[in-house]
């Protein structure tokens, strides 16, 4: 087989582009395709890049608001239920009719209003505590929809403290009456 045999079945084109790139590696300059790639794609990298930290930074910011910002039972009662900087539920201790342990796996997204009135607030796809009211409350989603809720399904990580907290609250005892006059 002669050397010409299999230069004779590439186009004529790309035989004269490859001895051109060959003349200039012998000559010592840099490949064409190494210089032209780097200065295209170095600013698509440099803004890729940015992009990809501010993501990281923006999910390391709402995991502590979620930890900062935990489910508060007021002294009087009242119950405020919070996901990170996301979504913030407060309830007055008259519109709460009962609080129990309840431990369900819903599925789908993090915040879902049901057609029966409740709200489940889902967190490692489980809502560990449900609070019945005596009259549906106000809620705002994090994009800004609004809906009504008369059960409130959520997360807490002692669920049996947290139910405690506020039936002790509810069910304090009444002060001891002083003596007859």
């Amino acid at each position: 087989m002669r050397h010409g045999t299999h230069v004779a079945l590439l186009p004529r084109s790309l035989v004269r582009l490859g001895h051109r790139r060959a003349a200039r590696r012998e000559k010592g300059s840099r490949s064409l395709d190494r210089g032209t790639r780097s200065r295209e794609s170095g600013g698509a990298h440099r803004r890729s890049l940015a992009v990809d930290v501010y993501g990281v930074l923006l999910m390391v910011a709402l995991h502590a608001s979620c930890v900062t910002r935990p489910h508060v039972v007021g002294p009087d009662g009242s119950l405020r239920i919070r996901s990170g900087a996301l979504f913030d539920l407060r309830m007055q201790a008259d519109e709460i009719v009962g609080a129990r342990v309840e431990r369900r796996c819903p599925e789908g997204r993090l915040i879902q209003s049901r057609e029966d009135g409740s709200l489940d607030l889902i967190v490692a796809s489980q809502t560990t505590v449900a609070v019945e009211l005596a009259a549906p409350v106000r809620y705002v989603r994090p994009l800004g929809k609004q809906g009504r809720a008369r059960v409130v399904r959520f997360h807490a990580d002692d669920p049996k403290a947290l139910v405690q907290a506020l039936t002790r609250v509810r069910t304090a005892p009444s002060p001891i009456p002083g003596p007859p006059v």
